[in-house]
């Protein structure tokens, strides 16, 4: 759990430039290894979404510091588009397991966060292939 929030901490306040695909490695390494403890599974894949979403933030902040204002004018137009297209995504994914049963199981849950996490990963990993 520390190790984790330290990780947090550490990518949120590192510089954009060292923002690398391997850090993403690392917290998904990390992800793993929690999820293998098989203890508070849903914790681990919640945590990973956090630091997902604040990867997403700090990489898409360090585009704006690197990239002409013609070449930001389209980032941010792509990101408003993949913002829509996240948050239709996430209420499917939502509706989908309620319409499933009338209880959500914790696999059904780590099934979403899983789909989640990946989709913002892949986000992730697209603004940080931009810096270079």
């Amino acid at each position: 759990m520390k190790l984790i929030l330290l990780a947090l901490m550490l990518i949120v306040n590192m510089p954009a430039n060292s923002q690398t695909l391997n850090d993403i490695d690392v917290l998904e390494k990390r992800n793993q290894e929690c999820l293998d403890e098989g203890l508070q599974m849903l914790k681990c894949m919640s945590d990973y979404y956090n630091q997902m979403d604040s990867m997403l933030n700090v990489a898409y902040k360090a585009c704006k510091k690197r990239l002409s204002t013609s070449q930001m004018k389209i980032l941010k137009d792509e990101q408003i588009a993949w913002l829509k297209k996240r948050d239709i995504y996430f209420k499917k994914l939502r509706s989908d397991i309620i319409k499933s049963e009338h209880h959500v199981s914790e696999l059904q849950r780590l099934e979403m966060f899983l789909e989640m996490n990946n989709f913002i990963e892949e986000r992730v990993r697209a603004l940080i292939g931009k810096l270079k």
